[in-house]
């Protein structure tokens, strides 16, 4: 018999620290939430010690979360959730998103950031973009995953961020910062990116 189809909510938050932190998938961490909210009242401090199993709150408990705090502050928890945010989870924040244009992205995970619809990708700040850039030198197979249409917007925006006076030392080629990313751009139909004998970088 698998664990889950012994492990209720009460067990669960009695023995929580031998739980939390199992690789659940996705189905089974919103079937632990579930039971865990049939067993108690769950508060914001509940949530954040779930672990693994806060990634199965349901859409209806994230609304309702958003109502009683800070919506900056429940952001960053859901972008840095332990084992990625699962699609249906990631919809509503997008959609909660959508109703505050305004809100300010720079304390998300960089990640979660790179994920977002491009229309908000090109909203972020170059505060943020940093951010998504350095996780991408440092995990490339991550940004291979992504459709292509947001590698696109993606390398567009790197390209305005590190064209600036602040992305760049001064005589520092373009693509010394770019790093990885650039033989994925070789060929795009972008007449001035193109690769040269140490990487990529502007086609003068």
């Amino acid at each position: 018999m698998e664990l889950i189809e012994v492990l209720d909510g009460e067990t669960f938050l009695r023995d929580m620290s031998l739980y939390r932190d199992l690789p659940w998938s996705p189905q089974q961490a919103q079937l632990l939430f579930k039971r865990t909210h049939q067993s108690e009242i769950i508060t914001r401090e509940t949530v954040e010690d779930l672990g693994h199993i806060a990634g199965g709150m349901s859409c209806d408990w994230l609304k309702l979360w958003t109502n009683e705090t800070d919506f900056s502050e429940l952001l960053q928890f859901v972008s840095e959730l332990p084992g990625g945010v699962r699609p249906a989870l990631r919809k509503c924040v997008v959609e909660e998103l959508r109703q505050r244009p305004e809100e300010d992205l720079d304390g998300i995970s960089p990640w979660f950031a790179a994920e977002l619809p491009v229309n908000l990708i090109e909203s972020l700040s170059n505060t943020s973009l940093t951010a998504i850039l350095a996780h991408i030198q440092q995990h490339f197979v991550d940004f291979l995953k992504l459709p292509r249409h947001k590698q696109m917007a993606l390398a567009e925006k790197a390209i305005t961020v590190l064209g600036t006076s602040q992305g760049l030392a001064e005589g520092e080629p373009l693509w010394t910062s770019w790093g990885p990313c650039c033989p994925s751009w070789t060929g795009t139909p972008w007449g001035w990116w193109t690769e040269g004998p140490w990487g990529c970088g502007w086609m003068s």
